[in-house]
């Protein structure tokens, strides 16, 4: 599968779970990208963030690309904040509601990639 296949189905998912769901939550477009898993970079991972920090051969030891991907809120979502260190109803629900989302996707994309013959593994 291609990565701008992948991309088109993120989109497509987004959309439809939205409407399928009658989120509360709006999202902007998915960021997504596509890095090889022996990419030196993430080395780094684990003196930026912590020593314990998996790389992919860590999580799945043939993997061969790492596909990230991120939902953005609509922006008046991020603007609901105020100062404190309470989130706002708003933004605490599009929490919630991305982390549901981006779950069933993470199962469903699992899914029909295995249904390809290819090796993936929920590493949510």
């Amino acid at each position: 599968m291609n990565k701008s296949i992948l991309k088109k189905n993120l989109c497509s998912f987004v959309a439809q779970y939205q409407a399928r769901h009658s989120t509360f939550t709006r999202w902007r477009s998915p960021l997504m990208a596509v890095a090889s898993a022996d990419d030196p970079l993430f080395i780094t991972l684990k003196k930026a963030v912590s020593s314990s920090h998996a790389l992919p051969k860590d999580l799945l030891s043939k993997a061969r690309s790492v596909v990230a991907f991120f939902i953005p809120f609509e922006k008046a979502v991020a603007k609901s904040n105020g100062p404190g260190l309470l989130a706002s109803e708003e933004w605490a629900r599009a929490y919630i509601e991305t982390n549901a989302t981006r779950n069933v996707l993470g199962i469903r994309k699992i899914m029909k990639i295995s249904a390809q013959l290819m090796c993936a593994e929920n590493v949510l």
